[in-house]
């Protein structure tokens, strides 16, 4: 009795999980390389750089672009504050201006203007005021000499304003303002509403600090600025190995210039390429045992981590590649090696075992010798 594994057989290339190739993307001369073939490296640590004194002219701007922008940051939040009190003062007085065209306008409807106190004591000054007049004018009739009468005449006028205008008002009171002031006073209505509304449209923009835009806008320059002023290095992508170094100090190197190959080798994949007529036996997470030829004596397990749905044609076959994870690497297996793969389809366990060569056909059965 034994355990028994139906396997697919296939043959392919260990390669990094990442990997990529690195180039220089400004000119100049190198100036430090700070890693050597094999140096375990972090995320954007920096590998190598270019001497300031060669680099072009276009870095030496984008530092004071850098400058520029942001202190424009800077200035659009430190004034945020500042631009907020000020629009939410505006709100204030458009609110004082709305409420003084609208006591106008209120004071102008019929039975808002008065209160019977109020008109009795109009009728009484406009009274005063009628006799005041009258008794000037008797004045200047009376007058002995032009003197006594010009004197006369400048009271007069001066009692004669004051009776019209308490005739205005006692007529404003039980009359009311005319079509064209009501006219007015609609439109001071309308026209403070109107501020009222802008003023809050401008704090509603502000009181959460500077426009997004112009946000947007201050740190898109500052992204371009430093994009420029980083092509002056070369920093890693992502956490991995250096498996390649092109690039020495003092080398004149261009844009395109190769610099560095860095792999991360904490994930190893092999990918196979599996015929049509198995690929319908293989699944995610199947198991897979592992063997390379430079790797005498050992095996090494894997899994199925990646079926393609669609397969490609090749010299009139069609084959899948599907990716096999190697789950217990070690230093030994790394990228590039020839790996034979089985993946395993199906498993019995403590099952007879009967050698292939005591199986017959015997009239259309198949029958084992002892």
């Amino acid at each position: 009795y034994g355990d028994l594994s139906a396997v697919v057989d296939e043959t392919g290339e260990v390669h990094a999980d990442q990997s990529a190739t690195l180039y220089w993307e400004s000119s100049g001369v190198v100036g430090k390389v700070n890693v050597s073939l094999g140096d375990v490296v972090k995320a954007d640590q920096v590998l190598a750089d270019i001497d300031e004194d060669s680099l072009p002219q276009s870095y030496f701007i984008s530092q004071q672009e850098l400058i520029n922008a942001t202190r424009a940051l800077e200035d659009l939040y430190d004034n945020a504050a500042q631009v907020a009190a000020n629009a939410q003062s505006a709100v204030a007085a458009a609110i004082d201006q709305l409420d003084d065209a609208e006591y106008r306008w209120n004071l102008n409807q019929p039975g808002n203007r008065y209160t019977p106190e109020e008109l009795k004591k109009a009728k009484a000054q406009l009274l005063i005021a009628k006799k005041e007049m009258d008794s000037k004018r008797q004045r200047v009739k009376n007058a002995n000499d032009g003197i006594e009468q010009a004197h006369a005449q400048i009271l007069l006028t001066a009692s004669i304003n004051k009776y019209q205008q308490a005739n205005w008002y006692v007529n404003w009171l039980q009359e009311g303002a005319d079509e064209i002031e009501m006219a007015i006073l609609d439109a001071n209505v309308a026209v403070a509403l109107a501020n009222l509304e802008v003023a809050e449209r401008e704090y509603e923009k502000v009181k959460d600090g500077p426009d997004p835009d112009d946000v947007k806008m201050a740190e898109s320059r500052i992204a371009a600025a430093q994009a420029t002023i980083d092509t002056a290095n070369i920093t890693a992508p992502f956490d991995g190995v250096i498996t390649a170094v092109e690039v020495l100090p003092g080398d004149l190197v261009g844009p395109s210039s190769l610099a560095f190959r860095i792999d991360n080798l904490d994930n190893l994949l092999v990918d196979v390429g599996v015929s049509e007529v198995d690929i319908n036996q293989i699944d995610i997470g199947q198991p897979a045992i592992l063997a390379f030829d430079a790797i005498l004596g050992k095996e090494y397990m894997g899994e199925v981590v990646e079926v393609p749905p669609v397969g490609i044609q090749q010299q009139g076959l069609v084959t899948f590649e599907v990716t096999i994870k190697v789950v217990d690497g070690d230093e030994e297996v790394r990228p590039g090696l020839t790996a034979s793969v089985q993946i395993v389809v199906d498993q019995v366990e403590n099952a007879l075992i009967i050698p292939n060569r005591a199986v017959r056909w015997v009239r259309g059965e198949q029958v084992v010798y002892i």
